[in-house]
């Protein structure tokens, strides 16, 4: 993802129950990976919508 769209974006604020559900998601993401590093979702959306 560009730059330019980056500064397009803002964190999304999300309910305990959408943060759980990413959370859920990172862990399934995490365990089936077979490196070093660990994957961290963010809820973004675009500003001013």
């Amino acid at each position: 993802m560009s730059s330019h769209v980056l500064n397009e974006l803002e964190i999304a604020p999300i309910s305990t129950e959408e943060l759980n559900k990413l959370q859920e998601a990172e862990k399934a993401i995490n365990s089936m990976g077979k490196g070093s590093e660990e994957i961290y979702l963010l809820a973004l959306k675009r500003r001013g919508k």
